[in-house]
């Protein structure tokens, strides 16, 4: 009997359709992307994110990579489609409270 491999692997920071066809080909479980954080040369805006969201196809989650969201972010988030949102920073109860979808919770060590 051959056991499930449980390792799950994410690609970050994807900026580009050509990325997404990439991490779509070598069948990686997540994919994503930094939104709404300029700091990060990685960001990239929602529409630009619709689009590499549209180029993964199904089968791969899609995940957004913010700091701190504010309730309107997070809504933005949700209505582009992604799958997870991926949360570093502070968290209010309001976005806590405006969540729909699935949410990890990212710490600093």
């Amino acid at each position: 009997m051959m056991e499930e491999n449980l390792t799950k692997i994410k690609i970050c920071g994807l900026t580009d359709i050509q990325e997404a066809a990439w991490v779509r080909e070598e069948k990686v479980e997540f994919a994503g992307m930094v939104l709404f954080f300029p700091k990060s040369k990685r960001n990239i805006s929602v529409s630009r994110a619709k689009d590499i969201l549209d180029a993964l196809g199904d089968g791969i989650k899609k995940v957004a990579v913010v700091v701190s969201p504010s309730v309107e972010q997070v809504e933005m988030i949700q209505g582009a489609g992604f799958d997870l949102i991926q949360i570093h920073g502070k968290v209010s109860e309001d976005v806590l409270e405006a969540l729909t979808i699935p949410f990890l919770r990212a710490f600093n060590v």
